[in-house]
């Protein structure tokens, strides 16, 4: 999830298939890229293997942002595939249950979705590097990809859900942005679809499929042209932090671009313009900050749900001597506070212990902060 940008798993087999998918995909750019940037560059011209990388790269990244960590119906589909007597003989079940059937369906229109989809971006990547506007026109393209980047962020992922709130920022009445409905008490027809809707969706879509390709394209090239003229941890290990940075950035904008443009945000800012010194490459900036951003989230979550439960008048919460032993636990506030510190960074549930304002931590399992048995 942080060094690859999977997805949580429930169990062992996944959390295998997982890393081994994620581990394979690697393995094949790393030959790719390493091919093309153990000689050196100039700026007028890219190596075409540096190009099918980089189509490589967008492709198998958009590939694994689709595909579930259950591999369960995907080899079920591969197994119906290669062997079609298995369909015969699970004629009764598939009567009685139409749920894997559909699943199976679904897994086919995914694959074939992704084959045409992955077949062309492989291309335009590969296009637009081997043209070397991300030589040509640093740093100028840079500058305007982040500006870009942080105005769509800010207006599809915070103005315009704001302004469609019942009261937004808590200060206005009524909602800024309002449906065609909004003055009706009962709906009876289809609900019409306003124009910041549409608009929601098309800054969306360029915003994933289009803006953020382009800026982790553009480092990634950057990146490459640097380590063929200068080696700082070694060849292998520069690519596969290179490698490693772009797959999970450009899987984590496929899935999730919700918080990227604070991400990219505070990269800009805090390595352009307050650290300089420290910074390695904005590559390597932007994957370390996704990281300590989705910790600081975690944490933030976590301390929310820690002192909203030791409240004393939760007692519903636990029993009558919640309000007693919240008290005692005052003195342990600091260690509690520890404690949630380190759930944070090695993503482990947080669990009240019977009821009281005593909290326990559990092992590994980055699925759910806090967990609750409701059988």
């Amino acid at each position: 999830m942080l060094f690859f940008g999977g997805s949580a798993v429930c169990g062992m087999t996944s959390a295998i298939y997982s890393v081994a998918r994620s581990a394979a995909a690697t393995g094949l750019l790393h030959a790719f890229c390493f091919s093309a940037v153990k000689e050196p560059w100039s700026t007028q011209h890219i190596p075409a293997l540096f190009s099918a990388f980089c189509g490589l790269l967008v492709a198998l990244s958009y590939h694994l942002s689709r595909q579930s960590s259950d591999p369960s119906v995907l080899l079920s589909f591969i197994h119906c595939r290669l062997l079609p007597k298995c369909l015969h003989q699970n004629l009764e079940e598939l009567a009685a249950d139409p749920l894997p059937k559909k699943m199976k369906d679904s897994v086919k229109d995914i694959l074939k979705s992704d084959l045409i989809i992955c077949s062309g971006a492989a291309v335009l990547s590969f296009a637009v590097s081997a043209s070397t506007v991300f030589l040509s026109l640093r740093p100028f393209l840079s500058v305007v990809l982040f500006a870009l980047a942080g105005s769509v962020g800010f207006v599809t992922h915070y103005m315009l859900p704001q302004l469609r709130k019942h009261h937004p920022w808590m200060w206005i009445s009524h909602p800024v942005l309002k449906n065609r409905e909004y003055q009706q008490r009962e709906v009876r027809d289809v609900a019409h679809l306003m124009w910041f809707e549409r608009l929601y969706v098309w800054l969306q879509y360029f915003e994933k499929y289009i803006l953020y390709p382009a800026i982790i394209l553009n480092a990634v090239t950057i990146d490459a042209f640097s380590i063929s003229n200068y080696r700082r941890l070694g060849t292998h290990w520069d690519i596969f932090l290179m490698i490693v940075a772009g797959m999970k950035l450009l899987r984590t904008s496929f899935c999730n671009p919700a918080h990227q443009f604070i991400h990219l945000g505070f990269t800009v800012i805090f390595f352009h313009f307050d650290y300089k010194d420290i910074s390695e490459s904005f590559l390597l900036d932007f994957f370390m900050v996704s990281i300590l951003f989705s910790k600081l989230g975690e944490l933030l979550h976590k301390l929310q749900f820690v002192m909203t439960y030791v409240a004393p008048w939760q007692m519903a919460w636990g029993s009558s001597f919640h309000v007693f032993a919240q008290l005692f636990a005052v003195p342990h506030s600091a260690i509690l506070f520890f404690q949630t510190i380190v759930t944070s960074i090695f993503s482990t549930p947080l669990s009240p212990f019977l009821g009281s304002v005593i909290f326990i931590t559990s092992y590994v399992r980055p699925v759910k902060f806090w967990e609750k048995n409701y059988k």
